[in-house]
């Protein structure tokens, strides 16, 4: 090989080694600056404010830093609000656990008073008090109990076709002694008697068990129940509807009596809303001149095609 040859391969031999050795460069750096990623992350607590930094100037590896910076942030994000949800939860069931308690001390008042009469008629006036307020705290805990299993993302729904009106009557007379009591004879108008819908029957059930109860324990009036197409609607007057808020109805342990002297768990509608979403359903509530009215579209995607072709 001539000197010239040789010249000229060493000239062609230059970039690359130049390449070799930037790679070879670039290579190490993009190692450092993942090995700095890694131990940020390794030693991030999951309170911390640090942030992923990158001291070398690459699109790549500022897309991976805002990549990672993102996806903490989300988790973070719902830590946060998981902490925010468990301490309401907490403060919540504190409230409910004085519900509960109210009624036991009380029945349990009225058995020590039983015990030191010697009055047969007052003490089984006495005996019927104390087996009404356990009777109540068996509510209470049945509320508890139906709102957890109804709030469960791995409950079950058998949806079947299943008539509406007879699930709804079904309701209504099992509440029949109040509403004597009470000399109030519930009004029905349906569009359609013979309305059928893909639900759960026990779902649906005890979606109007828990309507018709929140009607007798806060309307001042019989409820008033109306069909027309696929929402059914209960309604009654209501003795203080400003101290509802409306916005809050569906949320658990709500209830308008903030003293919370009311007999209930504020469960209720809370039970209502879970049962309805999980079968795919829509409820909503309104307040205006004095009614309470509570709206279940059993059927929202036909609702809104009805509407949007303005029937």
């Amino acid at each position: 090989m001539t000197g010239e040859s040789i010249g000229d391969t060493a000239m062609l031999l230059v970039p690359v080694l130049a390449f070799l050795v930037g790679g070879g460069l670039v290579a190490l750096v993009y190692r450092q600056e993942l090995r700095g990623m890694a131990r940020t992350l390794n030693e991030r607590s999951p309170r911390s404010g640090t942030r992923i930094t990158c001291n070398f100037s690459d699109s790549a590896l500022e897309g991976l830093g805002k990549a990672i910076e993102t996806q903490l942030d989300e988790r973070q994000a719902e830590r946060l609000a998981r902490e925010k949800d468990l301490s309401e939860f907490n403060q919540e069931l504190s409230s409910f656990s004085h519900d509960v308690r109210t009624p036991l001390m009380g029945a349990k008042g009225y058995l020590q008073l039983a015990r030191k009469s010697t009055d047969p008629d007052a003490e089984v006036r006495l005996l019927s008090n104390a087996e009404s307020r356990i009777d109540n705290v068996r509510e209470l805990l049945d509320q508890l109990y139906l709102y957890m299993k109804a709030s469960d993302p791995e409950s079950k729904y058998y949806m079947q076709r299943n008539k509406v009106l007879p699930i709804l009557m079904n309701a209504l007379f099992g509440e029949y002694p109040l509403f004597e009591s009470r000399g109030w004879e519930p009004a029905i108008r349906f569009d359609d008697e013979g309305l059928a819908v893909s639900c759960d029957e026990v779902a649906l059930g005890r979606i109007f068990e828990n309507l018709v109860s929140n009607a007798l324990k806060y309307g001042s009036s019989a409820p008033l129940v109306i069909q027309h197409g696929y929402v059914v609607t209960m309604e009654n007057d209501v003795a203080n509807p400003d101290a509802i808020d409306v916005s809050r109805l569906f949320d658990r342990f709500y209830q308008a009596d903030a003293s919370r002297s009311a007999d209930g768990s504020g469960l209720g509608l809370a039970t209502v809303s879970q049962l309805a979403h999980g079968m795919g359903m829509d409820v909503r509530a309104e307040v205006r001149d004095g009614v309470f009215r509570i709206a279940l579209d059993l059927f929202p995607e036909r609702s809104e095609s009805a509407l949007a072709a303005g029937d």
